[in-house]
């Protein structure tokens, strides 16, 4: 089995870019502003993908976009679902 590099995967993704094969979505600048709706949908694409064990949809995108690029996305739910914790009271043993 071959070891896969961030630098394989890197060159993977910009050459499916330049290929066409992956169209960039600009329509979001800051991940703030992706919408938590889009956010939850992209976590349900995520959670399937992982599942299935599909490694393109985990890749990284150069520009970011910021609401499809994993870690991006799963940056900015967990920060939301601190930021709704906190605003609650809920609090959880650590």
């Amino acid at each position: 089995m071959q070891k896969i590099t961030m630098i394989d995967w890197v060159v993977f993704a910009l050459q499916r870019e330049l290929d066409g094969e992956i169209a960039m979505s600009t329509k979001y600048e800051d991940p703030k502003l992706v919408p938590t709706s889009v956010l939850i949908g992209r976590l349900k694409e995520l959670a399937d993908a992982i599942a299935k064990g599909n490694r393109d949809e985990l890749t990284m995108r150069i520009p970011a976009e910021v609401d499809r690029d994993a870690d991006i996305v799963l940056m900015e739910a967990a920060k939301r679902l601190e930021y709704f914790r906190l605003k609650s009271g809920f609090s959880v043993a650590a």
